[in-house]
């Protein structure tokens, strides 16, 4: 569980891909994610758990899995000792709190993240419940909606057969949903923007005969203003990403305009997926950098309804 949910959350992180295994321009992430029960916060495991259910395992120990994982397993080690000294400069302590800070795929969430099932015994003495409370609710605030099913008085595992089966609707439906054709792509016009980002954003314009214009707002990494913009044509659908080509131009100014003096140049390429009328997720890759937005709905155009 701990592993399938830290291949959902890092998929796309290319300080984890390595120099090995041959395969470095296939990307590593995947398309659902079922958790069952696993570990997310290393150091939390021992204060996470609740009495009852109480817990078989000693998470602080150096013996414990926990402690093995990252290698602080010696004798007066562990993971307890490592949660003592949060705040330590000195080695080894460092280290080995950014192994367990690697491991949490809390750390990794983003906008682009598959959908996730987890599920968890609410009587499991051996991962306390919460520990995939806290991945459910960190998925929530990066804007997903993960599956989560708290089992009842079971343990880890010991689950009945209709969990499986949900479990298997959920791959099936994930795995084979199609892209929803827009009804009314006019709708999509207006104004999108992260709120967590600082207020960047795009504002979408429909223009007859199929044609999406899209422009971005945003600030380079320095600070100074970036203004892009990039087409698409072809009617869109909720769930679809859209690739486009971004363009830079330079040189304008609103007195003594010259048209001689703009330059257009190419940026990079902006991969937009709308999942509603009032989500979606923008991937940027180009010149300043890469990002990825969350996008919400700020303005759309009066008498402009979604289908």
């Amino acid at each position: 569980g701990h592993l399938a949910a830290l291949a959902g959350t890092s998929g796309n992180d290319s300080t984890l891909e390595g120099s090995v295994g041959g395969h470095a321009t296939v990307s590593s992430r995947v398309q659902a994610v079922v958790d069952y029960y696993g570990p997310v916060d290393l150091l939390q495991l021992n204060p996470d758990v609740t009495t009852p259910p109480g817990s078989a395992l000693n998470h602080d120990a150096p013996s414990a899995p926990g402690s093995l994982l990252i290698g602080f397993s010696a004798t007066g080690q562990g993971l307890g000792v490592l949660r003592a000294n949060a705040e330590n400069p000195n080695s080894p302590f460092p280290m080995y709190r950014a192994l367990a800070q690697a491991a949490n795929p809390i750390n990794f969430i983003d906008a682009e993240d598959p959908p996730f099932l987890i599920v968890h015994g609410t009587a499991d003495p051996q991962v306390a419940i919460r520990q995939s409370e806290r991945l459910r609710d960190a998925l929530r605030v990066a804007g997903h909606d993960p599956a989560f099913i708290a089992v009842p008085g079971a343990g880890h595992g010991e689950f009945p057969s209709s969990v499986q089966q949900s479990a298997i609707d959920f791959l099936a439906t994930t795995l084979t949903a199609t892209p929803i054709a827009v009804g009314n792509p006019a709708a999509l016009a207006g104004a999108w923007f992260d709120p967590l980002s600082s207020g960047q954003g795009f504002e979408v314009q429909w223009i007859q005969g199929n044609v999406l214009l899209v422009f971005f707002f945003g600030h380079r990494n320095d600070g100074n203003n970036l203004f892009l913009i990039g087409t698409h044509v072809g009617a869109p659908r909720y769930g679809e990403t859209l690739e486009m080509d971004m363009t830079v131009t330079r040189g304008g100014r609103f007195t003594d305009f010259d048209a001689a003096a703009v330059h257009r140049e190419s940026w990079g390429t902006l991969r937009l997926r709308l999942d509603s009328c009032e989500r979606g997720t923008a991937s940027m890759s180009g010149a300043d950098g890469n990002q990825t937005l969350a996008l919400v709905r700020l303005v759309r155009p009066a008498g402009a309804s979604c289908d």
